[in-house]
């Protein structure tokens, strides 16, 4: 799947006219030595204004994103195109031809209330490459390349309203919620382990208090060191075994139902709850090995006089 190319991309709002009112516009900005190249339009799939919700003559509703542009707007995008059927109408992804239930052959499909629309080709389906480390160089590029392409907009258009934003400031504004929420769960999932490690640790040390005794006599009757101490940390190792075992599928419905809600996610893998318990297992034992290795070493004589 084709990634959509999101760096360096200047969305400018249409507040100028029809295409023979702008082009001195964009004659000048593709002047500008801050511009590369200039594109023009119907808005951006990311913004939202292309995802089309009809009804089907069948009584199916379905929804799903089309566009209309030149070339180098397809080109500034990083659209591929599939198929081009040479005709001036709105273009589709492949997702939509699967929703309307048509073959990508076909240059024209049925509507419930707008009849018979045209289908002006198929570009692939895209997904949007994530979020570059921030630069303070390239920021300050952009910045600039966008202060002057307002004041070319202002020069051709005085009086007119500008409205420009990069599209990797419309990525970060979008997702400016999920990334308050992710931070919070961090937050208190590291919270959560670090109570959960001190309440094993206050735990082990009740659960060893009680077990010096049997520990004692085990020793007593040849048990070694390594034997007793394996025998300790493992009590608490199932513990935490039949936790994690409660817990993934818990946590696999819950993370499911959240990513569900994306058109573009990153896939539920069995290695990262296998690594979450790996992680888990660490902390548990790493909690409970010092009470372990203390009442491993108990002098049975001693502990058996206090007795």
């Amino acid at each position: 799947m084709p990634s959509a190319s999101t760096k360096d991309i200047l969305v400018v709002d249409n507040a100028f006219g029809q295409t023979g009112q702008i082009r001195p516009l964009l004659d000048r900005l593709r002047a500008e030595p801050c511009v590369e190249e200039v594109g023009q339009g119907d808005g951006i799939p990311l913004g939202g204004t292309n995802n089309w919700t009809m009804e089907l003559p069948d009584g199916r509703w379905v929804s799903f994103q089309q566009i209309q542009g030149d070339d180098k707007y397809f080109d500034i995008l990083g659209l591929k195109v599939k198929q081009d059927n040479h005709q001036r109408a709105w273009w589709l992804n492949e997702y939509a031809f699967k929703q309307i239930g048509i073959e990508e052959t076909a240059t024209e499909f049925q509507s419930a209330k707008n009849g018979t629309r045209q289908i002006g080709g198929i570009y692939y389906d895209f997904k949007i490459r994530p979020l570059e480390a921030d630069q303070s160089a390239a920021l300050i590029d952009q910045a600039a390349a966008k202060k002057r392409v307002e004041a070319v907009a202002g020069e051709v258009f005085p009086g007119r309203l500008f409205e420009g934003q990069y599209i990797e400031e419309m990525i970060a504004d979008g997702f400016k919620d999920e990334s308050r929420v992710l931070k919070i769960v961090l937050i208190f999932t590291l919270l959560s382990v670090l109570v959960s490690a001190l309440g094993l640790f206050a735990m082990s040390s009740y659960y060893m208090q009680q077990e010096i005794r049997s520990v004692s006599v085990k020793k007593v009757f040849g048990a070694e060191y390594s034997g007793v101490l394996k025998e300790l940390v493992l009590s608490f190792m199932k513990m935490v075994g039949i936790a994690f075992v409660i817990g993934v599928p818990i946590a696999w419905f819950i993370m499911n139902r959240w990513l569900s809600g994306y058109g573009h996610r990153i896939g539920l893998h069995w290695w990262i709850f296998v690594l979450a318990g790996l992680v888990v297992a660490l902390i548990a034992a790493a909690s409970v090995l010092y009470q372990s290795i203390k009442t491993a070493r108990t002098n049975p004589a001693e502990a058996l006089k206090k007795e």
